[in-house]
């Protein structure tokens, strides 16, 4: 190829100038050839033309593709930011999806709470108010229960003097029937002594007889008496103690009518905190519900706001997309022309070829002349090479400033008898210069020259190095 190069140096007919001039405008543009013919040829003028545009177009060229591959060295970190971006966005807006949902039932639950804490302190006051009355009635059974005792205590002293009056009425019975024995035995004696007598003691005897009969019904009715006051004192003293089991139970009940009205008190005490504290729980849920609501609404707002944002981040996510597509459409399509650079490639590719080395088809001393190469022309990327199936039979070497290169691919042994970077040196035993890629390996735009290898004139092998675009046009 280096041989070639320097024919075209060489003034060359007018028919191959041209000839190779339409060739060339209809397959790669070769931007840093040079055409020749005879000064005197009717097309010298067109040819040198031709040369001046070249020569100007290989230099805006250049100046074009190297702010397009800036912009396209931006465009995946842009196009990647802007999909993180759009993905974060996403994610806020579900978030705020989210938090605004949560903040609405919040709104609404602490509303319901603010409801229903207006109802308790409502119903509070009622208890509160029945509490009272239920105090109020608690003392006025105590002051009840105060006048029963004070009844029954004097129901017992009257009983107490009513059962002093019967054992008073028992002693007079005793005195009586005490008289009426005396009776007797003086109405006995009375008839003793009439029967002694004559006849006109009959009338003493009459007397006597109606003495003892009065007697004997004053025994009969102090017996009787007696008895009933008997019944009577046992009745009192049953009385007495059922009035005594009045009294206890009424002491009871007052007892537990003042320790019930006590606790009473007390939870009226309770309930006027519990209704201070209520109310100011529903004073403070109010405004927490108006408070809530207001940043329900805020949040609100913010949704919006966020669904906007996330608008507004697919259309930079789309242009992003688009602007990575166009830079990378617009560098694919710049492979058509070859430029300076791609001519110091190729030159570069043709030298590290005749390197013993690399020749003597020793896999170990290959890679090690690969890695020199890599050395001399900091420009290329990564070098390998094939034998003449396409067979590739040395590691891929890649240069040191390739980031992450000890996890790329090594390539050993892959078949590449079917790209066309193999194919078309192998086919015309010259070097090939391919179109701009994205390489597999290094996903950066490349383009890659492969040059054939001989040994003894035979056709061994293929050496390929890749040359990043961008160092390509630093060069």
């Amino acid at each position: 190829m280096l041989l070639d190069f320097i024919k075209i140096k060489k003034n060359i007919p007018r028919e191959n100038a041209m000839q190779s001039i339409k060739t060339m405008l209809g397959q790669t543009w070769d931007l840093s050839r040079q055409f020749f013919c005879p000064p005197d040829s009717p097309d010298s003028g067109a040819i040198t033309i031709f040369n001046l545009f070249f020569e100007k177009l290989n230099l805006v060229m250049t100046k074009i593709l190297k702010n397009v591959v800036a912009l396209a060295s931006l465009a995946p970190s842009l196009f990647e930011f802007s999909r993180e971006f759009k993905d974060k966005s996403g994610e806020q807006e579900r978030r705020i999806v989210g938090i605004s949902k949560a903040g609405k039932s919040m709104a609404e639950q602490i509303g319901k709470i603010a409801e229903n804490t207006g109802i308790v302190s409502g119903d509070s006051e009622k208890i509160k108010t029945e509490v009272k009355s239920a105090m109020e009635l608690g003392e006025s059974s105590v002051d009840r229960f105060t006048q029963i005792r004070q009844h029954v205590n004097g129901l017992v002293r009257t009983i107490n003097v009513l059962d002093e009056n019967s054992k008073s009425i028992g002693d007079i019975i005793d005195v009586l029937n005490h008289i009426s024995d005396e009776t007797n035995i003086l109405s006995l004696n009375a008839r003793i002594e009439a029967a002694r007598g004559n006849v006109d003691n009959r009338g003493f005897k009459v007397i006597a007889e109606e003495i003892a009969a009065l007697a004997s019904q004053s025994k009969t009715a102090t017996g009787d008496i007696r008895d009933r006051l008997t019944i009577l004192s046992r009745k009192v003293n049953e009385t007495v103690e059922a009035v005594k089991m009045v009294e206890e139970n009424v002491m009871q009940g007052q007892t537990m009518i003042v320790n019930a009205n006590q606790s009473l008190k007390n939870v009226h005490t309770h309930f006027n905190h519990l209704a201070e504290n209520l109310a100011k729980v529903e004073e403070s849920t109010v405004l927490q519900s108006r408070d809530v609501k207001k940043v329900s609404e805020d949040i609100g707002d913010i949704e919006e706001s966020v669904k906007q944002q996330v608008k507004g981040v697919e259309t930079i996510f789309q242009v992003a997309e688009k602007v990575n597509g166009i830079c990378e459409a617009m560098i694919l399509d710049a492979g058509i022309f070859h430029l300076s650079g791609h001519k110091t490639a190729q030159k570069s590719a043709e030298q590290m070829a005749l390197e013993p080395d690399i020749l003597s088809f020793d896999r170990g001393r290959q890679e090690q002349a690969l890695s020199a190469g890599l050395g001399q022309y900091p420009f290329i990327e990564l070098a390998y090479i094939t034998d003449n199936t396409g067979r590739q039979i040395t590691d891929n070497i890649y240069a040191c400033h390739v980031q992450g290169r000890d996890a790329l691919n090594r390539g050993y042994h892959a078949d590449w008898s079917l790209k066309e970077w193999f194919v078309q040196p192998a086919k015309t035993r010259h070097t090939f210069v391919s179109r701009v890629y994205r390489s597999s390996a290094t996903y950066s735009f490349c383009f890659t020259v492969s040059v054939p290898l001989f040994r003894d004139q035979s056709f061994c092998g293929v050496l390929g190095i890749d040359i990043n675009f961008k160092n390509m046009l630093d060069i």
